[in-house]
């Protein structure tokens, strides 16, 4: 593999550094995975050097490779993908449960995610309820107790609360749920 060469010394070493990052990430996987990640890798940051627009060479790169992550996370579902694809061949139980586990791990936190996305959006949906359905959608007491949030089918002996102010409850409460969600998946991708 040829290596990118940069005019600017600080550009050099970054790119050296990152190189090296990348091969500790991937040490043990076998020789010509090794080399292919680094090839395409080493493609990925020459194209997108090309492509970026003014600077220096080394504000380029290092705009590359943050976009990119650390090696050892952004690299994890290849590694994953590539170590299962030998263990299928090899027979290798190890490895076979080493990549699923990965695989698997990153499967339940997105699909955690994805349902909490999908109450988010039918929490939100409890907007156009009020609208259609005003005496059946609130947050609703019975004897001093909370009775339901939502829409209730039966609000029989139960007090509406919130009355008009349940758009503004319901929009501030999607916006900081949607806010807290979103930054968690954000600090879930960026953990080693």
């Amino acid at each position: 593999m040829q290596k990118i060469p940069f005019r600017d010394a600080a550009a050099q070493k970054a790119y050296e550094d990152y190189l090296s990052d990348v091969e500790n990430a991937i040490s043990h996987l076998p020789k010509q995975d090794r080399q292919e990640i680094i090839m395409e890798l080493n493609s990925h940051l020459y194209e997108a050097l090309q492509e970026t627009p003014g600077n220096t060479e080394h504000e380029k790169l290092i705009s590359i490779i943050t976009q990119l992550g650390e090696p050892y996370i952004s690299l994890r579902p290849v590694i994953a993908e590539k170590t299962l694809n030998r263990a299928i061949k090899t027979f290798n139980p190890r490895l076979l449960l080493s990549a699923l586990y990965v695989k698997a791990l990153n499967s339940i936190k997105y699909t955690c995610f994805f349902i909490l996305y999908l109450l988010l959006i039918s929490i939100a949906s409890l907007l156009f309820f009020k609208a259609l359905y005003p005496r059946n959608t609130g947050l609703f007491y019975k004897e001093g107790k909370i009775s339901g949030f939502g829409f209730l089918l039966d609000v029989s002996d139960t007090t509406e609360v919130l009355h008009g102010w349940f758009y503004p409850v319901v929009i501030a409460l999607v916006i900081l749920l949607y806010v807290i969600l979103t930054l968690a998946l954000r600090i879930s991708r960026k953990k080693k």
